[in-house]
């Protein structure tokens, strides 16, 4: 009876031990990081905040643009320049404000700008105030690294008429460190009461060295190897992921106004 007691104790302990280790095994088994490179996957994310210069008639436009976590633009700046139109030499001298947006179809980066001009111009030693506007629409050219990019308008002299301009075809330089190649790095672990829930945060890590936050939530199914996670970010972007066997299978989603789709 004594040797019985014995062994059914030492039972007990082994059960004790083996039910350790699987709730150790099970509070660990979600606790893991991912990377991803995200242009991997021909995935690419634009900021295009940034200091440009852009055709405009026989010039160029300066300005600072900013963009906001939804991708719209807003933004300004100033440009002196001559056009010789008609027999006639216009000296212009002008400032003007920016609005618009950047999107993607189909993995392809689109802007769409416009662009409010006034100023004065000069012509024939008299001098006019102006007002302009203009449309500029983009697409991201990979082999190049430019936007390509359409500009039209039209401008109105007071007392003098209006003109129109364009379309004009040429190639906006973005900023040297900004070319849409992005990292996403997640940090998830499991609830050890409910295993299969998922919960972590991650960060969206852009060329330019800017970074969203995201906070993350998402269940496990342990028969198919299979994490889906939904990540969000304060300022509202949001992507869908599932992972298996530690590589991303299906991404959607929008970030900086951008839609994902893998």
């Amino acid at each position: 009876m004594k040797n019985t007691k014995t062994t059914s104790k030492f039972g007990g302990y082994g059960l004790l031990i083996l039910a350790a280790a699987l709730f150790v095994s099970v509070q660990c088994a979600f606790a893991d990081t991912y990377s991803y490179n995200l242009d991997d996957f021909d995935l690419y994310i634009w900021d295009l905040t940034g200091s440009y210069s852009a055709p405009f008639l026989d010039g160029n436009l300066d300005f600072d643009l900013t963009q906001d976590e939804k991708g719209k633009f807003a933004g300004g700046g100033s440009a002196t320049f001559s056009y010789y139109y008609e027999g006639y030499d216009f000296d212009f001298d002008m400032d003007f404000t920016i609005t618009g947006t950047i999107t993607q179809k189909n993995n392809l980066a689109l802007i769409n700008m416009s662009f409010k001009f006034k100023g004065t111009v000069e012509v024939e030693g008299e001098t006019y105030n102006f007002t302009g506007t203009e449309k500029l629409k983009g697409t991201y050219d990979i082999g190049s690294g430019d936007f390509i990019c359409t500009i039209s308008g039209k401008v109105s002299i007071k007392g003098a008429g209006s003109a129109k301009f364009g379309p004009e075809t040429f190639e906006l330089t973005i900023p040297a460190d900004m070319d849409g190649s992005t990292t996403l790095d997640i940090d998830i672990g499991s609830d050890p009461a409910k295993p299969t829930k998922l919960v972590g945060t991650g960060v969206i890590t852009l060329s330019d060295g800017g970074t969203i936050n995201f906070s993350i939530k998402g269940s496990y199914n342990p028969k198919k190897d299979l994490s889906t996670l939904t990540l969000t970010s304060i300022e509202g972007s949001k992507l869908t992921i599932t992972i298996h066997d530690d590589d991303i299978t299906k991404l959607s989603g929008k970030v900086l106004g951008q839609k994902l789709k893998l």
